[in-house]
């Protein structure tokens, strides 16, 4: 099968529902400039010509009569005094200015004329204009030489008389003419409007017919293909990746087809190497999560159980030791990622005791977490960094006893924990300098890593509108909140 592409099957459709339309409109706009020119032009000769209608003859007898009674040339009574020159003299053009002009004008005319009945017309009138000036000459060279009264006013009456009846005869004879060609126009214009008519039905059932048959050839290779290539990607998305997209198509659908299984492919892959990669990355966070217990906390506190040996404080030491195997207990939970509230606030309460007894001079601390939230799962260590932090970044660094607050509460859909200290707090610079750093920007805080983690496994396992909150003021302390979505045990 030969290979047509998508856009070159579409430009073909094209060309046949534009190419015969644009045929049709060009025929149409050049017939309708055609008649519209010719309709103008005989306009225009009947308007240039009519207007010497109305005043040639008149004006050229007038002047000449006047010159042969008056035995004088047109310019020397034009030279008189105002008052003794013939009434309304000053209108009137010389009579050669006035055949000039009418030459000049006919023969435009003669230019545009169709028709040899209507040019003979105007051949007529050039030639009565050229005989008419020569019996103006003569009749001038008699007034200028005193030729006989008689003899001039015969020239005028045989020959300037003549020659413009002949000229206003033949101008009306040509308007007439042209005004007939009005009616010619109209009938061509009325077949030739029929025919365009007659021509634009057929042309455009053509059109629609073969636009249906290839707009229908089009939409089926096009159609059923993509057609298959979506329930292709409905299968894929139900997850089932066993069966492959089997489109049969000459164009760009069959690439696409190819490329979507090809993907198919790579995703199947990917996803098995996902499930392997998720395994090996659980085994891996137990075993980081074990490795995150500071090995100093571990060693003081076991210097510390020994320093209360020695000095027998029997019942410190059960309680150290308690705290610190619930301590462990809690971190390492069996493996779960998720551990209840209640856990987690007994992991971060053995951690506290633990702490006490070692800073019993500085520490004091307070839990107060709801019973109706107890149940529900948490993220394991997310308190305890906390907690920490609180520690050693706020009370530790305090002159004096200080005070470590952990709250937890339910509110809405919630769970809420704030863990407060009344430690040395931070600098506004200090501040700006954690955010950078749970941002993941370049940063010279020295906490930031522990709470930037906190932060992203919050974001990680609840979403991106949960994570970490604070809010600190130099010499009063810090606050940390949580919150997170309720998530009920599954005791089933």
């Amino acid at each position: 099968m030969k290979r047509y592409s998508l856009g070159r099957r579409l430009n073909m459709m094209s060309v046949v529902l534009i190419v015969p339309l644009t045929i049709l409109v060009v025929y149409l706009i050049i017939s309708l400039l055609r008649f519209c020119n010719a309709y103008e032009q005989t306009v225009s000769n009947i308007d240039d010509t009519n207007a010497y209608s109305s005043y040639f003859k008149e004006d050229i007898d007038y002047t000449m009569y006047r010159a042969v009674i008056g035995s004088k040339t047109y310019d020397q009574i034009y030279d008189m005094p105002k008052e003794d020159r013939p009434y309304g003299w000053e209108q009137l053009k010389e009579p050669h200015e006035l055949i000039e002009e009418a030459r000049k004008t006919f023969q435009g005319v003669m230019e545009s004329t169709e028709g040899e009945r209507n040019k003979d017309c105007i051949r007529w009138i050039l030639h009565c204009l050229d005989q008419l000036e020569i019996c103006v000459n003569e009749i001038e060279y008699g007034i200028e030489n005193n030729g006989p009264y008689d003899a001039n006013m015969e020239k005028l009456q045989l020959g300037i008389y003549i020659f413009t009846d002949d000229i206003q005869n033949k101008i009306q004879t040509y308007v007439y003419q042209e005004a007939l060609n009005f009616n010619a126009i109209q009938n061509e214009l009325r077949n030739q409007g029929q025919f365009a008519v007659q021509l634009s039905i057929v042309l455009l059932f053509t059109i629609v017919i073969v636009g249906i048959v290839v707009s229908r050839s089009i939409t089926r290779s096009v159609a059923k293909p993509i057609q298959n290539l979506c329930k292709a990607t409905e299968r894929v998305a139900r997850g089932d990746f066993s069966k492959y997209a089997k489109v049969e198509a000459s164009h760009e659908v069959a690439i696409l087809a190819d490329s979507f299984n090809i993907m198919q492919s790579e995703i199947g892959h990917l996803i098995e190497n996902i499930k392997e990669e998720q395994n090996q990355r659980r085994v891996t966070e137990l075993q980081l999560l074990q490795e995150q217990i500071n090995p100093h906390f571990l060693y003081n506190t076991l210097d510390t159980i020994i320093w209360l040996a020695e000095g027998g404080q029997d019942e410190e030491v059960v309680s150290m030791v308690t705290s610190l195997s619930d301590f462990f207990r809690s971190t390492l939970s069996g493996g779960r990622d998720y551990i209840t509230i209640g856990e987690e606030t007994r992991h971060i309460e053995s951690y506290l005791e633990i702490q006490r007894v070692r800073y019993q001079d500085i520490l004091n601390y307070e839990i107060q977490v709801e019973s109706r939230i107890a149940s529900c799962l948490i993220l394991k260590l997310t308190l305890q960094p906390l907690v920490e932090n609180a520690l050693y970044h706020g009370i530790k660094n305090k002159r004096g006893k200080g005070k470590i607050q952990v709250l937890g509460y339910q509110e809405g859909e919630e769970a809420v924990f704030e863990v407060k200290d009344d430690g040395i707090g931070m600098t506004t610079d200090e501040v700006e300098e954690l955010r950078k750093a749970m941002k993941g920007e370049q940063s010279t805080s020295r906490r930031g890593f522990g709470l930037a983690n906190v932060d992203e496994r919050l974001r990680l396992n609840y979403g991106e509108r949960y994570g970490l909150q604070f809010e600190s003021s130099s010499g009063e302390g810090t606050i940390f909140k949580v919150h997170i979505p309720l998530q009920r045990e599954n005791t089933g």
